[in-house]
């Protein structure tokens, strides 16, 4: 049996494929750049303005158990922080100590309200890219916030 036929065929079928494949993705192409996407135009990371955030270079380490971490607690800013980069909200929302309302910034019966707006204060990204601004520093190293209060640090000792 001659095959040469069916051949010829698999390879239009084949090559047909292709052009289809690089036809969809074209019109993808396309049509994501028409689309009206908002940019966020900030592009710089949040930096340390050792000018208007304390000094902890002094205090003390947490510790959990017998076990030293790299979290420090403030007390000008009564809050406990790290040099790990976590989401600034809930360690907000840890001042509200009712918990807060179902729009994530208020905190039930006012119960912690101050101390949620200083924190978000202080540590909402504003002009910058970054999970939290940093609250403090040691050295050349920043610090974000970590956890509300002293609660989560009450064992301290040397890093």
């Amino acid at each position: 049996m001659n095959n040469k036929p069916l051949n010829i065929l698999w390879g239009l079928i084949i090559l047909a494929l292709i052009i289809l494949t690089i036809l969809v993705i074209l019109f993808i192409v396309r049509w994501i750049n028409e689309l009206d996407v908002f940019v966020f135009e900030k592009t710089d990371n949040c930096v340390l303005n050792t000018n208007i955030i304390p000094n902890i270079s002094d205090e003390l380490c947490c510790y959990i158990g017998t076990a030293v971490t790299a979290s420090k607690y403030v007390p000008s800013i009564d809050m406990v922080v790290n040099p790990v980069a976590i989401p600034y909200l809930p360690v907000c929302q840890g001042y509200c100590k009712e918990g807060v309302l179902s729009d994530g910034i208020t905190c039930v019966d006012q119960i912690g309200q101050i101390e949620f707006n200083n924190c978000m204060n202080i540590s909402t990204p504003i002009d910058c890219i970054g999970l939290s601004l940093p609250v403090a520093y040691a050295g050349t190293t920043a610090y974000y916030p970590h956890a509300a209060t002293e609660s989560s640090c009450l064992t301290k000792g040397k890093c």
